[in-house]
């Protein structure tokens, strides 16, 4: 189904880029090859091609924008005339028709009415009596299919049937109606700038410059056609700065197409200009520069676009789905989940057919997913969580299934069998053992584990669980992030009783480890402490099982960029290193090696002043020394890494070299000592800005941040705004990618600086007393925090704080 779909996807984004072809050269009178590039320009334009790759509705909803826009203009360009009266009425009929059938794809279709309404205007099209009931039919033919929703309900509900209430909510998604702000476009100016970002990310200056020159022209020589596609460029343009959802590119896709339009037709008029107007003698050759120069943007758009998608995220994401629908999950419970991961489950839970007994909910914002979940956990049903929602550590008993969160009302009493010995820390926190499915992990893979916790008697400390593998040798050979137990979600301060606490771990296998066995082992520690909990026996570490690593299945992905180094008996393939790297601390170079059958990666980590490694490959004898010099340049001091062996061939047919060069790495030493905080040196906050002072309950903080990237991020980071009040807990928060959502951190360029302004709402029964602002990022799919990294290089906390607030005495 899945492929079909795709399939499905593919044809409906050739029929859309069709149809813009086809509008530019039958109601706009473009002619020649230009139609051909410009309808190539919007086909690659990258969050067109986004959603034309993957079973989605917005590839077939632009094929309809297109057919009603191209519709709408050729209709307005008759302007009431009889030149054409046969054609007309069925043209008229036609776009009813069209009308119909793309609201029940797509209820964004309202926002292309006013144009057509306009375009009915202007054309007066005299239609019979019979042909406006005929087209009216056609149109109401097309809603029809919205019976298919109250047809299908009573088979995913027990055989209930659809309300009107219900029915009427899912038409109109009355359940995202809270992300429509329809004052954002006048008290939000950032909306405005992530709108104007969004669409010079389509086309770059060089498009957005044409496509402004092509309106210009438009207005001038054909004002319908300005007039209607300004109109639905306006409409789509309002819904976006209004509408609050971090995938809003994706609803502005329709301007993206106008934009094509008008790129398209000012190009035509100007080449018409040329073949009529311009010298003879140098006619051809300035409309084949023209012609050359615009073909520029679409190739430019295909080599940048067609290579940064692959199918690994959503194959990554089906595969998170089905493991989540196959876990022993209540009979009738509910998972809230983000937006991110409700396309998995939502596609396998309804399409499917896994599970069909659950609620899979995605809301707006936190208060809804709070209230939400109260009346769920009222009503008696079980709850899963798979995003974060704050204080519920101190209400509820948290607990792993898997990567979902199940919120309790009453403590676990029991564990299930285990086979393992129990262990215990001299703090009374005690493993009773754990269960994995996943004791064979390939390289590049997880091991799935759950320890399952039990306290003596309620910890009065925190504590963060840390765990390890170790190869037969004793040497350390991965080591995890320090986490509170339950992905992040329950400290052991909010343990009551004597509770067992299911605690879920997704060990990732680096292809740095070669095939074997290893120790996977587990610390308990204070929050950024080495000092680590002995156990009873007064060791540190506790092994919890024997992890078996296998070979990878087929050779591992590059690492960062290619290489072609090569050696006798292997190959240097690829190499990731910094772009930036802070003066002082430290740097870390992957490298994908080749060697015999198999392939695997290392990873260096040598001081920013310079340093060496020997790599040892397995199944050869010689030795690789990795180093990194320090050396200046014209734009400052920086980091060279080469790899230097005897033997080396630094690239196809080049001579027999002692060393090859590999990458180049500045030394980011002002910047990074100036910045408030490093995340894991990987990104700076540099600035942040809020009104100090008195905030009284229910108000808003509006708190501005300035990011600076090191390097180049594959991970989309959240980030979080806590207000934290004189007890300790949340009392207003907001987690959300950075600039509402709509520029995650894995586009970010190095060296790049973002502005990201926040509003956090303090709770209307927030005690009095002075408040702290927590500013922090963490990994969704993990709940786990970036590290703050102290001068030394060594992880000091996990967010930073700033105080200035005070709440008064009521």
């Amino acid at each position: 189904q899945r492929e079909q779909g795709h399939h499905h996807t593919g044809n409906n984004l050739r029929l859309a880029v069709a149809l813009v072809y086809e509008t530019l050269r039958r109601a706009l009178g473009v002619n020649g090859i230009i139609p051909v590039l410009a309808a190539l320009a919007f086909a690659f334009s990258p969050t067109f091609w986004s959603q034309a790759v993957v079973a989605e509705v917005y590839a077939l909803h632009n094929a309809f924008a297109a057919a009603i826009l191209g519709g709408a203009l050729w209709l307005a360009a008759q302007g009431g005339g009889d030149g054409q009266a046969e054609v007309v009425p069925r043209v008229m009929v036609a776009l009813l028709a069209l009308v119909g059938f793309s609201l029940a794809n797509h209820l964004t279709t309202v926002l292309l009415l006013p144009a057509l309404a306009t375009a009915i205007l202007i054309a007066h099209p005299r239609l019979t009596a019979r042909q406006w009931a005929l087209g009216a039919g056609l149109l109401g033919i097309g809603l029809l299919l919205y019976a298919y929703i109250p047809l299908r309900w009573p088979a995913l509900h027990d055989g209930r049937l659809m309300s009107l209430d219900e029915f009427v909510g899912w038409v109109t998604g009355s359940r995202f109606s809270g992300a429509l702000q329809l004052r954002a476009w006048l008290d939000d100016p950032e909306r405005w700038r992530i709108v104007g970002r969004l669409l010079l990310e389509q086309y770059g200056w060089p498009g957005i410059a044409l496509g402004i020159v092509g309106l210009g022209l438009m207005i001038r020589e054909n004002w319908r056609a300005a007039l209607i596609t300004g109109l639905a460029f306006a409409a789509q343009g309002f819904y976006g700065l209004n509408y609050l959802v971090p995938d809003i590119a994706v609803f502005l896709i329709p301007m993206y197409l106008i934009m094509a339009l008008w790129i398209g037709n000012g190009l035509g008029v100007v080449a018409d200009w040329l073949t009529e107007q311009a010298p003879a003698r140098w006619r051809h050759a300035s409309l084949a520069a023209l012609v050359t120069a615009f073909s520029l943007l679409p190739m430019r758009e295909a080599w940048t676009t067609g290579g940064s998608f692959d199918w690994e995220s959503e194959r990554a994401l089906e595969a998170w789905g089905r493991a989540v629908l196959n876990l022993p999950l209540a009979e009738g419970s509910a998972i809230l989940v983000d937006s991110e991961k409700i396309a998995p489950l939502e596609y396998l839970h309804r399409i499917e057919g896994l599970r069909p007994d659950l609620s899979i909910v995605v809301l707006g914002t936190e208060e809804e997913y709070v209230a939400n979940l109260y009346a769920r956990i009222e009503a008696g049903q079980t709850v899963y969580l798979q995003r974060f929602l704050p204080g519920l550590e101190g209400v509820f008993h948290l607990r792993s299934l898997g990567p979902l969160v199940e919120v309790g009302t009453e403590p676990l009493s029991e564990p299930p069998p285990l086979e393992d010995e129990q262990q215990g820390w001299e703090n009374g926190i005690v493993l009773l053992g754990h269960r994995s499915d996943s004791e064979h992990v390939p390289v590049g893979g997880q091991a799935r584990i759950t320890l399952y916790w039990q306290a003596t008697e309620p910890p009065m400390n925190n504590y963060q669980v840390r765990l390890r593998l170790v190869n037969p040798s004793g040497e350390v050979v991965w080591t995890g992030a320090p986490a509170h137990p339950v992905s992040n979600r329950y400290p052991t301060v909010a343990w009551k009783g004597d509770e067992i606490v299911p605690d879920y771990h997704a060990v990732p296998v680096p292809y740095t480890l070669l095939p074997g066995t290893y120790a996977l082992q587990v610390a308990l520690a204070p929050p950024f402490s080495d000092d680590l909990v002995p156990l009873s026996d007064g060791e540190k570490w506790a092994t919890v099982t024997a992890l078996t690593v296998e070979a990878p299945r087929g050779r591992p992905p590059l690492a960062g960029r290619r290489a072609a180094i090569t050696f006798p008996g292997g190959a240097l393939n690829s190499v990731d290193a910094p772009e930036q790297a802070p003066d002082g601390g430290t740097a870390t170079l992957t490298a994908g090696w080749l060697v015999g059958e198999g392939g695997f990666w290392t990873e260096s980590t040598l001081p920013a002043e310079g340093g060496a490694e020997t790599i040892r490959l397995p199944g050869r004898t010689g030795e690789m020394r990795l180093e990194a010099r320090r050396i200046s340049t014209g734009e400052g001091e920086a980091l060279r890494w080469q790899i230097a062996a005897g033997g080396l061939r630094c690239g196809w047919l080049r001579p027999l070299r002692d060393s090859c060069p590999l990458a180049t790495t500045r030394i980011e030493g002002e910047t990074v000592a100036q910045a408030i905080a490093n995340f894991d040196n990987r990104l700076l906050l540099t600035g942040v800005e809020f009104e100090t002072g008195q905030l009284r309950p229910g108000e808003p903080l509006a708190i501005t941040l300035e990011w600076q990237s090191l390097r180049t991020m594959e991970e989309d980071y959240t980030v979080f705004v806590h207000l934290v009040g004189p007890d300790g807990r949340l009392h207003g928060q907001i987690d959300q990618w950075p600039v509402q959502g709509t520029y995650p951190t894995s586009t970010w360029l190095p060296g790049e600086r973002v502005i990201d302004r926040y509003t956090v709402f303090l709770d209307p029964d927030a005690p009095p007393g002075s408040y702290e602002v927590w500013v922090g990022l963490y990994l969704l799919s993990t709940n786990t925090r970036l590290p703050v990294i102290g001068p030394e290089g060594n992880p000091i906390d996990d967010k930073v704080a700033f105080g200035g607030l005070l709440v008064p005495e009521r």
